[in-house]
């Protein structure tokens, strides 16, 4: 299982370096767990403010229930991942944090 969950490491880190739809991916699929809610705060590393700033005014078009979208850099958020947060909601969608997920799921 170790083994497993290096590789699985190493190929996630060779996909966000080679594939930036990968981050897009990401924001869209956390976003959508919390479209209900009109002030989104959306912590990113800070390798990835810019990717997203440029495509904020496209993200609030495809998810109108989000009225304000603050970005946050975050150390802590590796390249690739984000963390959507609203008062009331957390979605953590860092990939090491879906990576686990995954692999525990497979040695239940």
């Amino acid at each position: 299982v170790d083994l497993v969950r290096r590789i699985a490491t190493k190929v996630v880190e060779v996909e966000i370096s080679s594939n930036p739809e990968v981050l897009q991916k990401t924001v869209r699929r956390a976003l959508s767990l919390i479209s209900e809610s009109p002030q989104v705060n959306l912590a990113l590393n800070p390798a990835d403010v810019e990717a997203i700033q440029v495509r904020e005014i496209e993200l609030l078009k495809t998810f109108p229930g989000i009225e304000s979208l603050t970005l946050k850099a975050d150390e802590s958020v590796s390249p690739g991942g984000c963390e959507a947060s609203t008062k009331a909601k957390v979605i953590d969608a860092r990939l090491e944090t879906i990576l686990a997920e995954v692999l525990d799921s497979l040695t239940e």
